[in-house]
């Protein structure tokens, strides 16, 4: 029952972006506050990463943590997602001289295939301990929204740059 509450909460995720996505069309969205506000994303994440780390380990004992190649491996599949993000993700200058995103029509299907690996993933995995589980879609998460937001930044301020700010 408890899969299906994870899985119907995806769904509304999933959802809530084609919704958001089909409202404001093929609008480029500015950016603002000189780019920081991308990383809040990453700084909710590591927020909760360690808030998920403090609920392990106040649950008594040592929490399961899982070997560090298995680590490892949810890294690098994470830094994969992160850098398939980043090359859907591009910023332009508009004639007002403000730095807008540019839209892209394939960015939705990156989303779902990104939800789809991790359902995936939870399929194959469900036979480790949900708190070692957590550790590693946590890990994965973080670097894959870390990779995503800093190249990000790193995008928009070469085009603040380079076409004069």
């Amino acid at each position: 029952m408890q899969a299906l509450g994870t899985y119907g909460f995806i769904a509304l995720i999933l959802l809530f972006v084609y919704w958001r996505r089909a409202r404001s069309g093929s609008r480029p969205r500015r950016i603002r506050a000189g780019g920081w506000l991308m990383f809040l994303p990453l700084a909710f994440l590591a927020l909760g990463f360690a808030a998920s780390l403090g609920s392990l380990s106040a649950g008594g004992g040592n929490p399961p943590f899982p070997p560090l190649w298995e680590e490892l491996c949810a890294a690098a599949i994470g830094v994969a997602i992160g850098w398939i993000m980043l090359a859907h993700t591009a910023y332009e200058r508009g004639a007002d001289g403000e730095i807008y995103s540019k839209p892209n029509p394939n960015f939705k299907y990156v989303i779902l295939a990104v939800i789809v690996l991790r359902i995936a993933l939870s399929s194959f995995l469900q036979g480790i301990e949900p708190d070692r589980f957590l550790l590693l879609t946590m890990t994965l998460a973080l670097c894959y929204i870390a990779v995503w937001r800093i190249g990000s930044f790193i995008k928009y301020r070469s085009v603040r740059s380079v076409q004069g700010a």
